[in-house]
């Protein structure tokens, strides 16, 4: 079928008569019905079940359709299954029930007028309900009688709305509900209407409105998945969405999920509550519409007492959030939760509350619609006032003996402001908590001679909460009885007792009432119970005295008794406060000389011949003197008068000072004494020290100064308050006037004086207080007058370097003069001993320390004595032991340090190597030579210490290892066969040149010449030259004093320098290393040198130098 689309824009315009509400334009777009029309399309659904028998179950599935879209079929195939075998069965059901759901207010009629047909423009909804009974005794649903898991009722058809914008649009459309057929269920109804349209940026307060009011489960609310088949859910896009928080809500600030506070201003996230199922948050997206499910999943224990699910109902609705015009949420308000006892009566009145909008300057106030569930079958709801604007409904209820339960008992309240266009509802749970009755059994059992056996016996099984108990003694007209002569419980001797068990005492012949309460803290359900007793003929004593009385100190009385009902002989004993009176075994009890400080409790007990008791008791009580009469001693200053005041009940007063009134004025120090008669004709007498004490003379005399100050007192008091608000002994003054002091002494008595003062000059002359000082200390004064320091100083100000005491007077013209004098203690400031400028020979920071103080600061911040510098200026502020503070800078300068290198360590063949460097002013070998070079002779390590012109040094070493080989061949020829007498390798020339390939101890020869050889040994080393075999031609050694060659040791150059010889004469140069190999060599004729440069390693070289009469060879060292 093609899709249609379908957006309404509604316009309503209402006028007002006279006493009428006016309702004022209303313009709104409402998206949740721009949707697709299939034929069965729904806009939300759930599934309920009833339970007839225990196989038997009615069900009932409830869709929710557009009544602008298609009309809907009028049956509904219901799919049956186990969760635990995943077989399944359908069973269609018939529709029973079309009705309209409201959302808009009562004046607007019916949207949806013809029922299930598709009215063109209409923004009704209609709730299509379908119902059958399914049989689990019969086929096919017969095979799940013994499902293991929960039997699942639901239905699936195509398909979710287009415009869904937050996940899962033009999906499937799946619900379900579920079922423990094994422990039987009645599922839960769900009351409140779908909530397919709410306002953006208005509270919502929603609830399902889940009635149990069968089984009365306990029930869970939770957010679920929308579905799209059996296993397949719905996924959700867009910041914040998700099958819990499917709507885009107020969070203020950086608040967000899962966050949320249902009780601020305007509710912040998405608040549900998991016990009652109010669900509280405010939409902020006015184009949102979403899909969202709601879960009532019911609780049960099982015979084990282990909590099972017994049954789950969801509504799966789609919810469109635009802007609705102006309105506001009504609110119900609490308190949403009581508790009250079994068999007493509960009741209360729920408000509500709604504020008005103005619009286009038209108030409009709501009058709202207020109905509640029928949550609690036998309770009571109904309008205070039916015509008030806002509702208030009262709820009643009286839970029957039996109903207490751990599970509260709810009802759920619909408040609608039924607001033109569009109304806003609010929905919300209300709990009440039944508690169990306390409950006993009580028993009373009669041991005769009016003693009687007391119990109350609870079953701790069934008993809920801590059990207290109360007994209390009833006269015949439900008095409590508080005379315990006339009945008492054993454990407390009264009348009342809080034992489970006790003993009860009757003492006088009539009818009673035991009055028992139980009670079970915490839940303070108490049960009161009632049961009388009737005590017949009994011997009874009475004292026939007053029951409390009493006595006047010193008075004689007697106790008498009265006696009935004795039926032998009697025996009687006497007590004074509990204590028994030996011998006091009469009928009556004389007191004698009544003293006491307390009251005294005289019971008499009587005992007949078969053991039974009576008693009775009286209390005498002493009597106290009036108010304590007269205080033991009173102190007062004098002027005061002290009163004493007697009761006018009193008679015969009579003052020791002869007065005989009820009031005396004391006004002088007495010992006062009275006597007098009480209202019981009881004589007092009494005393008191009066002392009236003299007031307190300050002493302030006139009187003019000559100077800036002066310091006044009145003498010595306890306390001073000085016109000045000083509270000090004495005060000093600067400042001609009147000035008074009030004081107090030590008993408290005060009086005042005033005295007049005048400054004939100010000269102030303070030189401070003594002190110690770092260093030279200026003194000086700002008084003007004529100087005289002790130093000799006439001026204003004299320059103290040394420790003492100084004197400074002043005087001006009238004659005064003012002087004072301070010790001064001149303390030397510490001093660094180091120079202005520091040098240092370092290539890094520096360690620079301070002399030894007590503190420093440098200006690097840093408080240590040293401190690590760079180049540059550094201050320090320090302190010595004399706590005096000096600073002081110095300059700091790095020379770098001269580093250089005498190279590796070298092993080489020879007798001498030559150790040189440069770029220094100073040079010390470890040879002792002061030079730039020195010749290391000998193996072992060699270092130079080199000095700049900073004068920083730098020291270097190397090791050095010379070797020799002492053993030079000696050849001998044996026809062509030349041997050395050196085993070994060997160097063989011929003419003075190398021969290659010959390196043994024997060398052939097969043509004329001069032959020689060097033995080389195993360090390399070559010996000196051979003897020589045939020598042809001649061959000299260059003596000499004739040639030279340096430096040697060399590193890859050196010059020959010829003394006597013509450089014209060298016919060829040639260098051959220690294995005879010819090397490359540059040769350079400057003069009468010759410059060679070469590249080699570290050995003995041999220099070959060949003229037209000669062929010499010399030795070179190379070090590498």
């Amino acid at each position: 079928m093609n899709a249609t689309f379908y957006e309404f824009q509604v316009s309503c315009i209402y006028l007002r008569q006279p006493n009428m509400k006016k309702i004022i334009l209303t313009i709104l777009t409402l998206s949740l019905f721009s949707i697709h029309s299939y034929g069965g399309h729904v806009l939300g659904s759930e599934i309920t079940y009833k339970k007839v028998d225990s196989l038997k179950y009615i069900v009932t599935v409830t869709k929710y359709r557009l009544c602008a879209g298609t009309s809907m079929g009028g049956s509904q195939d219901l799919l049956v299954s186990c969760t635990s075998s995943g077989s399944s069965s359908i069973k269609t059901l018939s529709r029973v029930a079309i009705q309209e759901v409201k959302l808009h207010c009562t004046s607007n009629g019916s949207e949806c007028s013809p029922e299930n047909t598709r009215i063109n423009g209409s923004e009704g909804v209609e709730r299509h309900i379908f119902r059958d009974t399914i049989d689990f005794s019969s086929s096919p649903f017969s095979t799940y009688e013994n499902c293991s898991g929960n039997i699942r009722f639901a239905i699936t058809e195509c398909c979710r709305g287009s415009n869904i914008n937050t996940g899962g649009a033009n999906s499937r459309h799946y619900n379900y509900a579920e079922l423990n057929l094994s422990m039987g269920n009645n599922s839960v109804d769900l009351t409140s209407d779908p909530k397919l349209l709410q306002a953006c940026s208005q509270p919502v307060f929603y609830n399902l409105g889940a009635k149990d009011a069968i089984e009365h489960d306990s029930v869970s609310y939770s957010f679920e998945y929308p579905l799209t088949a059996a296993a397949s859910v719905i996924l959700y896009s867009g910041t914040n969405y998700a099958y819990d928080h499917p709507f885009e809500v107020y969070y203020p600030g950086s608040l967000a999920p899962p966050y949320c506070n249902a009780n601020a201003s305007t509710p912040i996230g998405i608040c549900l509550d998991a016990a009652t199922g109010d669900l509280t948050y405010t939409p902020t997206n006015c184009n949102e519409v979403t899909s969202w499910v709601l879960q009532v999943t019911e609780w049960r224990k099982d015979t084990s007492g282990t909590y099972q699910i017994v049954g789950k109902t969801r509504r799966d609705v789609i919810t469109a959030t635009s802007s609705l015009g102006p309105n506001n949420t009504p609110t119900i308000n609490g308190p949403y939760s009581y508790n009250i006892c079994e068999d007493n009566q509960l009741c209360f009145n729920i408000t509500t509350g709604d504020a008005s909008v103005t619009v286009s300057s038209t108030t409009i106030s709501d009058t709202l619609l207020m109905s509640w569930n029928e949550g609690i079958p036998d309770a009571s709801f109904t309008l205070v006032d039916s015509t008030a604007r806002l509702k208030t409904g009262r709820f009643c209820w009286t839970p029957p003996s039996g109903s207490a339960n751990s599970i509260p008992y709810t009802f759920t309240v619909e408040v609608n402001d039924n607001h033109c266009d569009i109304s806003s509802k609010t929905y919300r749970t209300f709990s009440v908590q039944v508690k169990q009755n306390a409950e006993t059994t009580v028993n009373v059992t009669d041991l005769n001679c009016g003693w009687y056996t007391i119990s109350s016996q609870i079953d701790s099984s069934n008993f809920v909460g801590n059990p207290g108990y109360l007994w209390t003694i009833l006269d015949s007209n439900s008095n409590t009885i508080s005379d315990n002569s006339i009945a008492y419980f054993q454990s407390t001797g009264v009348a009342v007792s809080t034992l489970s068990t006790d003993s009860l005492k009757v003492q006088r012949a009539g009818k009673y009432i035991i009055q028992h309460t139980i009670r079970n803290t915490p839940l303070n359900c108490s049960q009161t119970y009632y049961d009388t007793i009737n005590l017949g003929t009994l011997a009874t004593t009475l004292i026939e005295f007053p029951k409390d009385t009493i006595i006047c100190s010193g008075t004689d009385f007697t106790l008498n008794t009265t006696t009935t009902n004795a039926s032998s002989t009697l025996h009687y004993q006497w007590y004074a406060n509990g204590a028994l009176l030996t011998d006091d075994t009469a009928t009556s009890l004389s007191i004698t000389n009544f003293n006491s400080d307390t009251a005294i409790g005289y019971k008499v007990i009587i005992t007949d011949a078969n053991g039974c008791t009576n008693s009775d008791q009286i209390i005498a009580s002493p009597n106290t003197p009036y108010q304590d009469t007269l205080v033991s001693s009173i102190e007062a200053c004098q002027g005061v008068s002290i009163f004493f005041s007697l009761d006018s009940s009193l008679q015969n007063i009579l003052w020791s000072n002869g007065e005989t009134t009820f009031n005396l004025e004391i006004t002088q120090s007495i010992n006062l004494g009275v006597q007098y008669i009480d209202s019981f004709g009881c004589a007092f007498s009494d005393n008191s020290i009066v002392d009236i004490k003299e007031l307190p003379q300050p002493n302030l005399i006139d009187s003019v100064y000559c100077g800036s100050s002066a310091s006044i007192s009145p003498g010595n008091f306890a306390v001073y308050n000085w016109s000045t608000g000083s509270s000090a002994s004495d005060i000093t003054i600067n400042t001609t006037g009147t000035y008074w002091v009030h004081v107090a002494d030590s008993n408290g008595c005060q009086n005042r004086d005033t005295a007049s003062f005048q400054f004939l000059n100010k000269l102030d002359v303070n030189l401070g207080s003594d002190t110690t000082h770092c260093g030279p200390l200026m003194l000086s004064t700002s008084a003007i007058g004529t100087y005289n320091w002790s130093t000799g100083s006439t001026t204003s100000s004299t320059l103290i370097t040394q420790t003492g005491s100084y004197s400074l007077n002043v005087s001006d013209g009238t004659g005064c003069y003012s002087s004072d004098d301070i010790n001064v203690v001149i303390n030397s400031l510490p001093q660094q001993t180091w120079a202005d400028t520091i040098e240092y020979c370092s290539n890094s920071l520096v360690t620079v320390t301070s002399d030894s103080f007590s503190s420093y600061r440098w200006n690097t911040g840093a408080t240590t004595r040293s401190i690590q510098v760079g180049n540059g200026p550094y201050s320090i502020t320090f302190t010595g032991d004399n706590n005096c503070e000096n600073k002081d800078t110095i300059y700091v300068k790095l020379n770098a340090i001269p580093e250089f290198s005498l190279g590796a360590d070298t092993t080489l063949c020879g007798t001498t190597l030559t150790l040189s460097a440069s770029g220094g002013t100073s040079y010390i070998w470890n040879t002792g030579s002061t030079a730039s070079f020195t010749n290391a002779n000998s193996s072992g390590t060699y270092w130079l210490q080199r000095t700049d012109q900073n004068n920083c040094s730098y020291t270097d070493s190397l090791e050095v290892v010379l070797l020799t080989n002492p053993n030079t061949p000696t050849l001998t020829r044996a026809n062509n066969i030349i041997t050395s007498n050196q085993t070994g390798t060997h160097i063989w020339y011929k003419d003075g040149a190398p021969i290659s390939g010959f390196t043994q101890n024997t060398l052939t020869i097969n043509s004329i010449g001069t032959y020689t050889a060097v033995f080389i040994d195993s360090n390399g080393c070559s010996s000196d030259l051979s003897n020589t075999v045939q020598k042809t031609v001649g061959i000299s050694d260059l003596d000499s004093d004739q040639i030279s060659i340096y430096p040697n040791p060399s590193n890859g150059s050196a010059t020959v320098q010829l003394h006597g010889l013509n450089i014209r004469n060298v016919k060829s140069i040639k260098l051959y290393n220690s294995q005879g190999k010819l090397l490359n060599t540059t040769v350079k004729i400057n003069g009468e040198q010759i410059d060679l440069k070469w590249s080699s390693n570290s050995e003995i070289l041999f220099l070959e130098l060949e003229t037209e009469s000669s062929v010499y060879r010399k030795k070179i060292v190379n070090v590498r």
